[in-house]
């Protein structure tokens, strides 16, 4: 099986020290990372939230670390 890659150079000053290399099991890994790639550019920072590991499990808990 051929595996996927891709490699990205993160950050808008383009330095390659910026480079990171990315493999996947399937062309639908593959696309699905370049999705949210695609959704985040643009944004320097986030918070994850929900029940997967992530940094805030509720939109509640969010709001309060957040004072919002």
């Amino acid at each position: 099986m051929v595996k996927a890659k891709v490699k990205i150079i993160w950050g808008s000053d383009q330095d390659e020290e910026n480079l990171k290399e990315y493999e996947f099991d399937t062309k639908e890994e593959y696309f699905a990372f370049m999705k949210g790639v695609d959704e985040a550019s643009g944004w320097l920072e986030y918070s994850d939230i929900g029940d997967w590991g992530n940094t805030f499990f509720c939109i509640e808990e969010w709001r309060e670390h957040y004072g919002k």
